[in-house]
């Protein structure tokens, strides 16, 4: 009768509670066999998380692409604010040469008559002191309307007290009351 080998469980009935690679003697082809299956398996593990790393360098690249670095527009969000800034330069020049400071005095133009304060000078005045008087004063019989420009807060033709008041107080040099 043959002797059964050492330690390869040959005439031995299989213990359950040993594993397989325990009880049974390995061959070269299964070494090489368990050898290549865990190398791939690792290999494989390996791939999976360079193709992570690769898709995390992508979407970074990406995201640099769609939006760009942190405080850097893109070209056409540049030039659209380059455009908006000299629209905005043209809207405050705009309003400079605007008549936006304006003034009106009343006044009695005509002494002794009943209704008081029916006679008015008004002033429209851009940032520069440029602009306009207007003036209208109600007499007994008729009503007379004056215009005089007005260049730096100054006319060429004399102001009377109560258009100069006007000027003042819409350039703001003149107390109020």
């Amino acid at each position: 009768m043959k002797e059964p080998k050492r330690g390869t469980g040959e005439g031995r009935p299989p213990d359950a509670s040993l594993p397989n690679h325990l009880l049974f003697r390995r061959t070269p082809v299964d070494t090489v066999r368990f050898v290549t299956e865990t190398v791939l398996d690792y290999a494989g593990i390996a791939v999976g998380l360079m193709g992570l790393v690769v898709a995390a360098f992508a979407l970074v690249r990406a995201n640099r692409a769609i939006y760009g670095r942190p405080g850097q527009l893109i070209d056409e969000e540049e030039a659209e604010l380059a455009r908006l800034r000299s629209e905005l330069d043209g809207v405050l020049v705009g309003l400079s040469e605007s008549l936006r400071h304006i003034a009106v005095v009343r006044y009695d133009a005509v002494e002794g008559k009943e209704d008081r304060d029916t006679s008015w000078s008004l002033a429209l005045l851009d940032d520069a002191g440029d602009g306009v008087v207007l003036t209208s004063l109600l007499g007994r019989g008729d009503t007379r309307t004056f215009a005089k420009n007005i260049r730096g807060g100054g006319s060429d033709v004399e102001l009377t007290e109560e258009e100069r008041q006007a000027v003042d107080y819409a350039r703001g040099v003149a107390h109020t009351r």
